[in-house]
């Protein structure tokens, strides 16, 4: 079955990291794509000129909207000629994110592409970026490009939390094994699970020494809840990765260890307060793996898996 893939273009981030991916992906399974963007929030200096209502605004608006047409017009017809099957939307739009959810939901999406770079302590104290914003809200899995170069998602890391010590819905974990066992099946490579598991020890942050019985305990419930979803995956324990460390320490560990080419994992909504407070660990993730990223949204708003 065809995946409709919406490849977001915004400026300050190369076209060509979203691009390449959507490319290698064809190359294994069979998607169409639709090519957006939303190029008001790049020209804020303008936006009192633009909306003032006069032509001489609405020309510059217009002039805009086609110079930015007629490049993405370049690339669909590219991405065309290779047999991908290609349309393209500009809007003038603000805030961005917003656009490129609601062009995802228009065009019945069940990917969103766009690329990502690491972002300073301040945009992650405010949690003011575009990827993060459309990761709060999209409905559909999201691909996180990591810089330009792109290679084939032959190891796939999901990463799951069987416990549900950090929040996750129960049913997000299979979601993310879904989307993580589904892509390795399309570049036939492997799916390998992680979960990480701060001990009390680790939790304290302190010179604590628990008995050895009660980490035993701890280690074996863990490795049981992790054997148990990898069961249903059809999931070797050679492919199964626990580790007694805090979640974003552990997956970035986990990720390094097994060379991944991708890491899924869940978005979990939460409030503003402890957004501004904390992020989370998508967020943390975000910045400190090197490799792709698939985020993996609620259980009531998946769709990527439905149309393996």
């Amino acid at each position: 079955m065809t995946t409709k893939i919406l490849i977001a273009i915004h400026a300050g981030h190369s076209h060509l990291a979203v691009i390449e991916r959507a490319k290698s992906i064809a190359e294994h399974h069979e998607i169409d794509v639709k090519l957006y963007s939303s190029i008001y929030e790049t020209q804020n200096y303008f936006s009192s000129i633009l909306y003032s209502g006069n032509s001489q605004s609405n020309e510059f608006r217009n002039s805009m909207i086609s110079r930015q047409q007629s490049a993405l017009k370049k690339i669909a017809d590219d991405l065309n000629h290779i047999g991908i099957s290609t349309e393209i939307e500009v809007d003038w739009r603000h805030p961005a994110d917003q656009g490129i959810v609601e062009a995802a939901e228009d065009c019945d999406a069940d990917m969103i592409i766009m690329s990502t770079k690491r972002h300073n302590q301040l945009s992650r104290l405010i949690m003011s970026n575009l990827d993060w914003e459309v990761l709060r809200t999209a409905k559909v899995p999201v691909l996180l490009a990591h810089g330009d170069s792109v290679k084939p998602y032959k190891t796939v890391l999901a990463a799951v939390d069987p416990t549900h010590m950090h929040d996750e819905p129960a049913a997000l974990d299979e979601k993310i094994l879904e989307n993580a066992t589904l892509i390795a099946d399309w570049f036939k490579g492997e799916a390998h699970i992680g979960h990480a598991f701060p001990s009390e020890k680790t939790r304290m942050n302190v010179e604590y020494i628990p008995p050895q019985e009660e980490t035993d305990r701890w280690r074996v419930q863990h490795k049981k809840a992790v054997a148990d979803l990898a069961k249903k995956f059809d999931i070797p324990e050679s492919r199964q990765h626990l580790l007694d460390e805090f979640p974003v320490v552990a997956i970035d560990h986990i990720a390094g260890e097994i060379s991944a080419d991708l890491v899924v994992i869940g978005v979990v909504s939460r409030g503003l307060f402890k957004r501004l407070l904390i992020g989370g660990t998508t967020e943390l993730l975000i910045d400190s793996l090197e490799c792709d990223i698939l985020t993996t949204p609620p259980i009531h708003s998946d769709k990527i898996s439905q149309n393996a």
